[in-house]
């Protein structure tokens, strides 16, 4: 029994030391958070990188906002070509179900595509 608890407590501080670890540049070594002159464990990013990533964040919320937008202020011309406002309920229904409709394929484009 006392060789199966000290053998979970090795696993146990070996998953937590590789918790966060990034690989050192051009090198085959890990750092951890024992191994960073700093003692952080996370990989620090540019100031560049953080503003890619608060732009596709944005990006897409900018987008959704836009298409709203667009939608909102044509029901009454697409409701009138319909030939009435009880019409304007499908309209909405059907870009909602297109939106949600296009999302599982805007994310397997992502996935062919992927980063390059």
């Amino acid at each position: 029994m006392a060789d199966n608890s000290a053998m979970r407590a090795r696993l146990l501080t070996g998953a937590a030391g590789l918790i966060g670890c990034a690989h050192e540049p051009g090198t085959k070594r890990f750092m951890n958070a024992s191994t960073r002159p700093d003692g952080d464990a996370r990989p620090k990013l540019t100031h560049r990188e953080t503003m890619w990533i608060v732009a596709g964040v944005l990006l897409p919320v900018f987008m959704g906002s836009m298409d709203q937008t667009v939608v909102a202020s044509a029901l009454p011309s697409i409701g009138q070509s319909l030939g009435g406002t009880q019409y304007l309920s499908w309209v909405v229904a059907a870009n909602l179900l297109t939106m949600t409709a296009m999302t599982p394929l805007y994310g397997k484009i992502s996935d062919i595509i992927g980063r390059r």
